[in-house]
């Protein structure tokens, strides 16, 4: 309970348990409660006005121009080129007469990691033999995944493209996407080579495919939708909120000043009808 009646500033006493102000009679409950919504209001449009920037730059990232609106299916063509034959490995295994063939692209590496003993591989690593082949085998896909996680993450932050920093991290993610791709690339063809080194000739060959070319031309058109932001000038339309950014006292002043004008305007305008219909019923 309010220690003092907000309007009159009486001193309320414990016997003072009506709601009513008992030297004023105002309710002091509800005393001054539409200026405290209209300030409440007031601070909810001011925090959205604040925030409306960032809800532009989204919008113009995503469907703001015919760019934004081409650059999403070109952000998810590195992913979809992951599921194309990357390579291709040849097995002559004993007791089979023909050769076993492995299209290695991201499904058949998620097997082949799900069914993967990791402890005997780095066991491998440590192989007088096979060493460098399982070294060259584990950074191949090192960078196949880091190369995954550059896309994820490309398309997570395509909404913060029209951010101050959005296109400069745009072109870095891409970069750095082609550089894991070419990576894992080089490793798959040094650890083939280092396979047919050491095994007969005709047991195992492996080689790149397609799929490889569309993850790296997918990074380079995402590089070139960037650029188009950049060439073509496309800006951010941001939203006039001006208003909304003014002190309270001040929008409340000019909000009262509109009405006294529109108020005044119709007076002018309804007496100056008045001599007029005078007049025609005159005549």
């Amino acid at each position: 309970m309010a220690s003092y009646c907000p309007k009159c500033n009486y001193k309320l006493r414990l016997r003072d348990y009506k709601p009513e102000c008992p030297q004023c009679g105002v309710n002091i409950l509800y005393y001054g409660m539409e200026e405290r919504l209209a300030r409440e209001a007031d601070a909810a449009e001011k925090e959205h006005a604040e925030f409306q920037p960032k809800i532009d730059r989204v919008k113009a990232a995503v469907y703001g121009s015919k760019v934004a609106i081409a650059r999403i299916p070109i952000i998810l063509l590195p992913i979809l080129a992951l599921l194309l034959p990357l390579g291709k490995v040849s097995m002559m295994l004993p007791f089979y007469e023909e050769a076993k063939n492995t299209t290695v692209n991201l499904i058949s590496i998620v097997k082949l990691l799900s069914n993967l003993n990791f402890d005997l591989v780095l066991k491998m690593v440590n192989s007088p033999i096979f060493g460098k082949v399982f070294v060259f085998f584990l950074a191949s896909i090192v960078c196949l995944i880091l190369s995954l996680l550059v896309m994820l993450t490309n398309l997570i932050v395509l909404p913060l493209s029209c951010s101050p920093k959005g296109l400069p991290r745009n072109f870095t993610l891409a970069g750095m996407g082609i550089v894991f791709s070419s990576l894992s690339a080089v490793f798959f063809h040094l650890m083939g080579k280092e396979i047919t080194a050491v095994v007969p000739e005709g047991v195992y060959s492996s080689s790149l495919s397609f799929g490889i070319a569309f993850v790296l031309l997918s990074f380079v058109a995402i590089i070139v939708v960037n650029a188009l932001f950049k060439i073509l000038k496309i800006e951010v339309k941001y939203t006039d909120v001006s208003e909304y950014l003014k002190p309270f006292e001040e929008r409340q002043r000019e909000k009262a000043e509109k009405e006294a004008a529109a108020k005044a305007a119709a007076e002018a305008a309804e007496a100056q009808a008045e001599p007029a219909s005078a007049g025609a019923a005159t005549e």
